[in-house]
């Protein structure tokens, strides 16, 4: 499963608003990452090149979507 399939899933499953979807769709779109991709190691290394180029309040929203995507795989 990709990222984009965990995430559509993700926000149906939340009930979440058209909005979160947006956002998470803009961050996972920079990931062609498969749901198994979702490690901490991996996360981070994407967190820290993405610091460098990206706002921290940024930074802090993908680590945020990544970390809730990864323990919602973890249950799937």
């Amino acid at each position: 499963m990709s990222v984009m399939d965990l995430a559509k899933t993700y926000w149906r499953r939340v009930g979440g608003s058209p909005g979160y979807l947006e956002q998470l769709t803009v961050l996972v779109k920079r990931l062609p990452w498969k749901a198994s991709d979702l490690t901490p190691d991996k996360i981070d290394s994407y967190l820290d090149d993405a610091s460098t180029h990206l706002a921290p309040s940024t930074v802090h929203n993908h680590r945020r979507m990544l970390g809730t995507l990864m323990r919602f795989a973890a249950k799937e």
